[in-house]
């Protein structure tokens, strides 16, 4: 659990300080992509914000399979957390399960 507490407050520090991220092409135009919440093609920082937009009520998922990054049935603030760590390499698959 620290873990994640964590790597939520490195999420949050990074949006708030602007900062950019490399994005990740797409393997495919027409297959959706694990985590591109926007639906952009690609995966960046600007996933985790609407993803976030969302949970807070402010906004709308066009795919909410591909918001669902650990695979629970559930869009939650893990499924922001677990994004933001895989684009930070702090994993390196999608959906991201325990145990």
């Amino acid at each position: 659990m620290k873990k994640i507490k964590k790597i939520f407050a490195a999420c949050m520090a990074t949006l708030i300080a602007g900062a950019t991220l490399g994005s990740m092409s797409a393997l495919s135009s027409s297959a959706a992509i694990l985590g591109d919440v926007n639906n952009d093609g690609k995966l960046d920082v600007s996933d985790v914000v609407t993803l976030n937009k969302f949970l807070a009520g402010e906004g709308v998922l066009s795919n909410y399979n591909v918001a669902d990054t650990n695979a629970n049935g559930i869009i939650d603030g893990v499924d922001a957390t677990i994004l933001m760590a895989f684009l930070v390499h702090e994993i390196n698959r999608l959906p991201h399960t325990t145990g």
